[in-house]
């Protein structure tokens, strides 16, 4: 009932990153705060207890982009 998010990215410089797990509503159910350094961001995040099988958005918010993936979870 986790995964880990590994993110490369272009630039080396330490950056704040602000994690979101949204379910097709938009409504955030997960969130939290890292560092990405070195051009990587790592995170392993736990799927909430409430959390059924479907599709989820991972949102990742940088001083300079935002990224977005679809996740599919599984029980």
């Amino acid at each position: 009932d986790q995964f880990t998010l590994n993110l490369q990215l272009p630039t080396l410089t330490n950056q704040a990153a602000a994690i979101f797990l949204l379910n097709t509503l938009g409504q955030v159910l997960y969130s939290t705060h890292a560092t990405a350094g070195n051009g990587t961001l790592n995170q392993v995040i736990e799927m909430p207890d409430a959390a059924s099988a479907g599709w989820y958005v991972v949102r990742v918010v940088l001083s300079d982009q935002v990224i977005e993936q679809k996740l599919l979870y599984q029980k």
